[in-house]
Formats: C-alpha cells, structure tokens, sequence
C-alpha cells in the first residue's frame, strides 16, 4: 500500500535542503515572485470576469461608448496576461533549472561515491546510460513537483476568490431565507 506521508517525508528530506542551500535568498526570492505572479493570474482572471460583465452590460444598454471602453479594457488585459503569464513562465523555469542543476548534481554525487559507476558493470542486467537516466528522472521530479504545487495553489486561490465573487452577488444567507 503506497504510504503518502511516507512519500511526503521522502520528499522533502530531498528537495527541503535546496530551499535552504548557499543561494537560499536568490531561491527564495524566485519562489516569492512565483507565489506573487500567479496572484497576478488570479487578478487577471477576476478582471476578465469584470470585464466579462461590463460587455453584456454595454450591450444590453446599446451603448457605443460602453463597447469600447470595454474593447480598451480587453486590450490592457490581454497585455497585461501576456506580461504577466510570460514572466511566470520565465521564473518558473530558473526554479525548476537551478533545483535541477543542484539535486542532479547531489544525486548523481552520491551515486558516483564508492565506485558505483564501476561497479554498476558488474550486476546483471543491462545498465546503460545511469547519468542519463538520473538526469531524465531528476527533470521530471523538478518540472513535475513545481507545476504541481503551482496548479494546487492557483486553484486554491481561484477557489477562494470565485466563492466570495458569488458569495458578494448571492447576497447574504440569512436574507434569502426571511425574504
């Protein structure tokens, strides 16, 4: 039976001492930067719902001026989202490179201590390639963990922010009920 805080220990006994290696302050500001754009994406997502209401709103009142304002305001977020989107993604691939470059190297350190490589020739089986192969498996647990743990948070806040948009539209409870 898989053991999730078993594997959840495991984890971060291996990636925990990247947050804290010798460039723990540039590392820690990329994450800081990380958590604050994608509150930018949660932003940008709120203001196309806004945008979104405001549109039928100008159409509904036949007004000209109102659909272009809003065509304006779409242009702004557009850019904005490209801004923003892009620069996350360029963040987000220094984390994932520099803990890459770091826990391959740790990795493949204590692989390379007491000779394995060499010894390595002399198990059955065929055993081609180990760098590569620590390599390719230390990509996907970087790449993987990052996008993981950023889908959980922008969910998470997606989540909170949508509820209190319908919450403020839904009116209270209590004055639903005695209405």
């Amino acid at each position: 039976m898989f053991n999730v805080k078993g594997f959840f220990l495991q984890f971060i006994a291996l990636a925990g001492p990247y947050w804290n290696s010798e460039n723990k302050s540039f590392i820690r500001s990329r994450t800081g930067i990380l958590v604050a754009l994608t509150i930018m994406q949660i932003g940008i997502a709120i203001a196309i719902n806004n945008w979104s209401a405001g549109l039928f709103d100008a159409l509904e009142q036949h007004s000209m001026s109102g659909l272009v304002k809003q065509i304006g305001l779409l242009v702004i977020i557009f850019f904005a989202g490209m801004a923003i989107t892009s620069t996350h993604l360029t963040v987000k691939r220094s984390l994932q490179i520099g803990w890459r470059r770091w826990l391959t190297e740790r990795v493949s350190g204590q692989w390379m201590s007491d000779s394995r490589h060499y010894q390595v020739i002399f198990m059955p089986g065929e055993h081609d390639n180990p760098d590569g192969r620590i390599a390719e498996d230390v990509r996907i647990v970087t790449e993987e963990a990052i996008q993981l743990l950023h889908s959980l948070f922008y969910s998470f806040l997606l989540l909170i922010s949508f509820t209190q948009i319908l919450w403020q539209l839904s009116g209270t409870f209590i004055s639903t009920m005695s209405g």
